[in-house]
């Protein structure tokens, strides 16, 4: 067995030199002589040498380089295999999707779950001042929100008003909470709230129920502000916390609620009287108040507000007495069948007069209210339906009233947020009735013309701030676009009938106001007198 020694450093020594037994060729140590700093491939098992080198063996070298082989045809065998495992794991994914659509088929909508703002709508200047909230947290989402945690004593207040004027035990009414908390947790992304355990997520179902509720309450009593006195809360505080309780990301499961309300011995009739009244309130609609309670629960306040703008006022009420409800039943029986025909009749005409209206005149051209004035068109307020109500006939377009204030912007943005959320199945009712209106209103005179009429309450301040906040709404909308189909297409009929044009430009310009329209009778009046003259001198030459 040949050995080799080589050194590693450039004095000649020892020092640092490695030792390398076994059968080495004679190259290799011809090579190793000319140029002794060239050091082997360090490819196999090294021994340590008496001068602090390495000892290389040829079984070793051996060893390793099978080794090595061995590794290369595993790393090699599983590239060949990672795509076939890598499709078979997709296609499972696949096939599990399938199997739960066959699932779906015929099952009841479930409930949506509180979500956040969709990443679409969060990317604006305003996201803080429309979708956060200002005073309290509301829910988990912005508990641990630093700003907010200086008013976590006023929430404190109102559970303790809560418990105190109403009876109840705390520690009761914990429990009862505690108890669902299991599907109180399915109300949200589990992911979301995973930092919260079920005592603390509990705590504050329970903290912020009793204050929503209390709150509520409260507002809609006749000494309301006497009551928020008594606590030592300000006014402003109080204008901002019915701000924050219609923001999407600061919203308790409605069922939180529903638990709290069921714990009372006596007046959960009462209370629940406060949450519709609170909630008719918040529409900013100034109509009676007359509305249904719904049968199933909402998921949150914020859509218990949306289904009560989109309920018609009065919608499937029946007469009080039961003469009158055995009339009401008597009638429906007679003319129900001849009722079902007329409706399949305007329901076939209707759906072929839309698709020819589609195909061949679904341009519209009118833009704003001051056109369609121009356009021989009247505007009316409607008080009777919902928010979204909109009618056209003879001329005459119908809108109910609204009131325009500083809340109109967070609360419109945050119902159109949900209508957003992914996993909510709806018709985009409030996303279509801004689109309509943002249609309506360009700039200030537009605003002025519905004040004019009584159809729009500005509380906000001037005419060109509420037209620049609709503009803002009506950003990034997805409406229903059959809503309001009828309405526009009858708009965009009389707007095209250029007699009644002219008209309304013939009586906007000389007929505008009192004076003008004196001014006018007075030039005819004039020329008739004149034309008279005329005749009469005429007829007078003749003879």
């Amino acid at each position: 067995m040949d050995k080799v020694t080589t050194c590693t450093n450039s004095n000649g020594t020892s020092d640092g030199c490695e030792v390398i037994t076994g059968d080495v060729p004679s190259h290799v140590i011809e090579i190793y002589e000319e140029d002794p700093i060239s050091a082997p491939p360090a490819s196999a098992s090294h021994q340590p040498s008496p001068c602090g080198g390495r000892i290389l063996s040829n079984t070793a070298n051996d060893a390793a380089i099978e080794d090595n082989k061995n590794l290369n045809d595993a790393i090699d065998e599983e590239e060949s295999n990672s795509p076939k495992s890598s499709y078979v794991e997709m296609s499972k994914s696949f096939d599990d999707v399938l199997v739960t659509l066959d699932g779906l088929q015929g099952q009841e909508e479930p409930q949506p779950k509180i979500q956040k703002v969709p990443y679409i709508l969060r990317d604006t200047n305003n996201f803080k001042k429309y979708y956060e909230p200002r005073v309290i947290s509301i829910g988990p989402y912005h508990h641990e929100n630093a700003n907010l945690k200086l008013m976590e004593s006023l929430k404190l207040k109102l559970a303790c008003a809560f418990i105190k004027e109403h009876r109840l035990s705390k520690d009761f009414l914990f429990g009862e909470i505690k108890k669902k908390i299991k599907d109180l947790r399915k109300c949200y992304e589990e992911e979301k709230i995973k930092c919260f355990n079920d005592d603390q997520l509990a705590w504050i179902f329970f903290v912020d129920g009793c204050t929503v509720l209390q709150y509520m309450y409260y507002t809609t009593q006749q000494n309301a502000h006497e009551k928020f006195k008594d606590l030592r809360i300000k006014v402003d505080c109080l204008v901002l916390i019915r701000q924050d309780l219609f923001l999407l990301e600061n919203q308790l499961p409605y069922q939180v609620l529903h638990i709290l309300i069921s714990c009372f011995s006596n007046n959960s009739e009462m209370m629940r009287k406060s949450i519709d009244k609170f909630i008719f309130d918040s529409i900013k609609a100034p109509r009676e108040e007359h509305q249904q309670r719904q049968e199933k629960h909402p998921t949150h306040l914020l859509d218990l507000l949306r289904t009560t703008m989109l309920l018609s006022v009065g919608e499937n009420q029946m007469p009080g007495s039961i003469s009158q409800r055995i009339i009401q039943h008597l009638f429906e029986f007679v003319t129900a069948p001849v009722d079902k025909f007329r409706d399949w009749i305007e329901c076939m005409g209707k759906a072929v007069e839309n698709f020819l209206y589609k195909q061949t005149h679904g341009l519209q051209f009118f833009r704003n209210v001051v056109e369609l004035q121009s356009a021989g068109i009247r505007l009316r307020p409607r008080n009777k339906g919902c928010l979204t109500d909109i009618t056209f006939s003879l001329g005459t377009l119908k809108i109910p009233p609204i009131i325009v204030d500083d809340s109109t912007g967070s609360k419109f943005l945050n119902l159109i947020a949900y209508e957003r959320c992914p996993d909510f199945f709806n018709d985009f009712g409030v996303s279509s009735y801004i689109a309509f209106l943002d249609e309506l209103i360009d700039c200030a005179q537009d605003v002025k013309q519905l004040r004019d009429k009584k159809i729009l309450v500005n509380s906000l301040g001037s005419d060109d701030e509420v037209a620049k906040l609709f503009n803002e709404i009506g950003t990034k909308l997805v409406p229903d676009p059959d809503k309001y189909l009828d309405v526009k297409r009858n708009i965009q009929k009389r707007y095209n009938n250029k007699w009644m044009t002219w008209i309304s430009h013939f009586y906007h310009r000389h007929f505008q106001n009192p004076w003008t329209g004196l001014a006018f009778l007075a030039a005819i009046l004039a020329l008739a007198l004149a034309a008279v003259q005329a005749i009469y001198a005429v007829l007078s030459y003749y003879k």
